[in-house]
């Protein structure tokens, strides 16, 4: 395998799809029903077939999670993130009275580590939550090893983005006061509880800038979310939020960024119909690319990327808008060109196992793996994919 050019502007080509981009079609489908399968364990109410075939969800809906909803690992991953306030950055916010961003939080929380940078201090933290201050880290799915099976999973079943925002607060916080999201999302309650109240939508197929967040029609339902609890709300239901005093509360919010028509429209017009492909693999691989600008880009960092390439490490792909192709280069002997946000990997038909592995949904392990249970791949090859965007490496264990 060898990266080329950006995956960025290649244009989409008329002519057939080969055997080896169909194996990794066939392999990202049959991914894509195993990730259904497995989300059917954690979430047994939610209808995640249907919900893959459409565009939106059709209704609220409570949850158990029937997985092993031991949320011990979520909180201590959480504890470490929320102490890394500076190397957060923006992505760490604070909220008072349904005010986001309310001046002065975030500085009365911390106290200056060393090189002068902001440290969140424990106590005052805590003495801030108490006083309704709600702590949110936004964007951390990259971060938190235990959330990354499910997140790879929606975003394949679902073929879209997602992304991971933690939530954390005391007393009757009420935390962003009554609104609608442009996504769905799905509510992990980890720790104390929240009472949570949902609303018809205000408008029909609401976007923002056209309806008003605070749209909302007559309360459909109300009721306290407990830990081993979830809750779907799908894309434009106005939903509303508070804790309980004395209560710390921690909870997930796994916000699911689907592709709408509106987002699709531009590209149509903008393109010149003679160069419209009938070809399936070829249209399917022009709408990923599309669905592609709109995932935001996950890293699994530097560090496990090492951890996989010197030890036990696991590997896992990312599609979360689908399969991309471009022509190959038959001049140096490659078959075909997976896409990903870094870059095009062209690859022969000797990779092909190892690719249609990884694209079904399963783990492969690196050449260092001392006990693989699966397909190995060489640290070249990995670098290639990792640099390419489509695969995550983590520690095995």
């Amino acid at each position: 395998m060898r990266l080329t050019q950006p995956a960025d502007g290649v244009p989409l080509r008329l002519s057939a799809s080969t055997d080896p981009e169909q194996v990794l079609c066939d392999a990202a489908a049959a991914g894509r029903e195993l990730a259904i399968r497995r989300l059917a364990s954690w979430f047994p109410e939610l209808n995640l077939d249907a919900l893959a075939r459409s565009a939106d969800g059709d209704g609220a809906a409570l949850l158990t999670i029937g997985r092993d909803s031991n949320s011990s690992p979520m909180l201590d991953e959480f504890d470490a993130l929320v102490a890394r306030v500076a190397a957060l950055g923006p992505r760490v916010r604070a909220s008072k009275d349904a005010r986001a961003d309310a001046p002065g939080l975030l500085e009365a929380m911390s106290q200056r580590g060393r090189g002068g940078q902001p440290v969140l201090d424990p106590v005052r933290a805590a003495a801030e939550l108490s006083e309704g201050t709600t702590l949110t880290l936004n964007d951390v799915g990259a971060d938190l090893a235990s959330l990354h099976g499910i997140c790879n999973d929606l975003q394949r079943a679902l073929v879209a983005g997602v992304q991971v925002n933690v939530y954390l607060s005391e007393a009757d916080a009420p935390g962003f006061g009554q609104h609608w999201d442009d996504h769905d999302v799905i509510i992990l309650q980890a720790k104390g509880s929240k009472y949570w109240e949902i609303f018809w939508p205000g408008a029909l197929n609401p976007s923002k800038g056209l309806v008003s967040r605070e749209a909302s029609g007559a309360s459909v339902w109300a009721g306290v979310l407990h830990p081993a609890q979830a809750l779907y709300i799908p894309r434009g239901w106005p939903h509303s939020v508070k804790g309980f005093t004395g209560d710390v509360s921690a909870h997930f919010t796994i916000g699911i960024h689907r592709t709408k028509l509106v987002d699709l429209l531009p590209a149509l017009f903008n393109s010149d119909p003679g160069e419209w492909s009938t070809d399936p693999i070829n249209v399917e691989s022009a709408l990923a690319a599309k669905r592609r600008e709109l995932v935001p880009y996950r890293s699994s960092g530097v560090v496990a990327a090492a951890t996989a390439l010197s030890g036990n490490g696991v590997v896992t792909m990312d599609l979360p808008g689908g399969a991309i192709f471009a022509d190959a280069d038959q001049s140096a002997g490659c078959d075909g060109a997976l896409g990903g946000p870094g870059g095009m990997v062209q690859f022969t038909k000797a990779d092909l196992p190892v690719l249609s592995h990884l694209a079904a949904g399963e783990t492969a392990y690196s050449e260092a793996h001392t006990a693989p249970e699966g397909p190995t791949i060489s640290n070249d090859d990995l670098a290639v994919l990792s640099a390419a965007g489509l695969v995550q490496c983590h520690r095995d264990g």
